[in-house]
């Protein structure tokens, strides 16, 4: 069972996603710029919808494309690499997606240097290269190979820095800053007084809304800034009413994105609008189905997580007892989020029946994942609370 602890989210530049599926849902009321107007070259959003639809192929012929018409394009080789690791990672596994990201990097980052020594304005291939090596440290991140974790986290951060010096307006630079901001400011003193010798301010409400800057004015950067916000609220927040807008901006624009479908869903049960939820999930059924094999089981837990949630919102604890029992029982992803809610609903159900011995159990395995989400609290007070009613004084 693979488990990485969601308080290393920061470190990620990018949110894993995965793809499939049509449903609409109401309109945000949050809108990105337009990534029609001075965008350049039309290929280069042709490569990017591509990407978010996991039409891989397609996606990496048209961005090939515009390195080959432009070498001076700082955003194709960024995403380039990018879509190799997402194509990697749905149609062969984790351990092989971390293979095809460092060897995309390896090469991606001579060429952002060759483009650097050919002069001319710095701040873009700057900003695309320090989030090249923020891609690097994910890797190394989740290989606990810490030294280097280190190393390309604080080199990437700082380019990240140089680039928003040299151009304050580059608002695609709010993404990165905004998760170190966030990172470090939900992270211990000693990191945050390290985090403020590097220039980085750790505060989580700043880095939230520069977050939300970007997911207004960043013309690259505002999808990932939407998807990274979503996380934050639905998991490490506890804050599902702020991610619904974001969910539903990025269903809106990315129909097909089987990952932005389910943060909607999630969305919406937890903001209690349960016939909406109801009517996503012939959808969702839909999008597994038509899921790359590789990639069925993640989506299956993560449909089972929601169904159990929607049925205890709806009072049928029986089904949402089963949908929990079935996500514990086949858990296997790289973050541990659906399995903390699934031990939490189960145990409120133990609870509720009187089964203090199993709710406690289940609570105190809650607050061993120790992930940094909203749960973790909640269940260190619901053991205090089961433990007293199982020896009162």
């Amino acid at each position: 069972m693979r488990r990485v602890s969601a308080r290393w989210l920061g470190l990620g530049l990018l949110a894993l996603v995965s793809i499939g599926g049509t449903y609409a849902p109401q309109h945000s009321d949050y809108r990105p710029p337009d990534h029609t107007a001075d965008q350049g070259d039309s290929l280069l959003w042709v490569g990017i919808d591509a990407m978010y639809s996991y039409r891989f192929d397609q996606a990496q012929a048209a961005l090939d494309s515009v390195i080959a018409r432009d070498p001076d394009n700082a955003v194709a080789p960024f995403l380039a690499v990018t879509n190799r690791w997402w194509q990697a990672l749905t149609e062969q596994g984790v351990a092989e997606s971390y293979e095809a990201l460092l060897s995309a990097v390896d090469a991606t980052i001579p060429h952002y240097e060759a483009m650097l020594e050919r002069g001319g304005p710095e701040a873009e291939p700057l900003l695309f290269l320090g989030s090249t090596y923020g891609l690097r440290a994910r890797v190394a991140l989740a290989q606990k190979r810490w030294t280097s974790v280190i190393y390309s986290g604080l080199k990437g951060i700082r380019l990240v820095q140089r680039a928003h010096r040299q151009d304050s307006t580059m608002a695609d630079a709010w993404l990165p800053i905004g998760i170190f901001d966030y990172y470090t400011g939900a992270s211990s003193r000693p990191v945050q007084i390290l985090a403020r010798m590097f220039g980085i301010r750790p505060d989580r409400q700043l880095g939230i809304a520069e977050l939300d800057r970007a997911v207004r004015q960043a013309p690259f950067a505002w999808i990932e800034a939407a998807s990274t916000l979503s996380i934050l609220y639905l998991y490490i927040e506890g804050n599902p009413h702020a991610a619904y807008g974001y969910t539903a901006l990025l269903v809106d624009h990315y129909p097909e994105n089987y990952y932005f479908n389910f943060l909607y869903g999630e969305a919406l049960v937890r903001t209690r609008r349960l016939g909406q939820a109801r009517q996503l999930g012939p959808q969702l059924e839909g999008l597994i189905q038509r899921s790359h094999p590789n990639q069925r089981l993640e989506w299956e837990l993560k449909y089972a997580a929601l169904q159990a949630a929607l049925a205890w919102e709806e009072g049928d604890t029986v089904l949402a007892l089963e949908r929990a029992q079935w996500v514990i029982d086949n858990y296997e992803m790289e973050f541990d989020w659906h399995l903390g809610q699934a031990l939490y609903l189960r145990a409120t159900i133990r609870e509720e029946r009187g089964d203090l011995a199993g709710a406690r159990a289940d609570f105190r395995a809650v607050v061993r994942l120790d992930n940094g989400t909203w749960l973790i609290p909640q269940a260190r007070t619901a053991v205090a609370r089961v433990e007293a009613r199982i020896s009162p004084r």
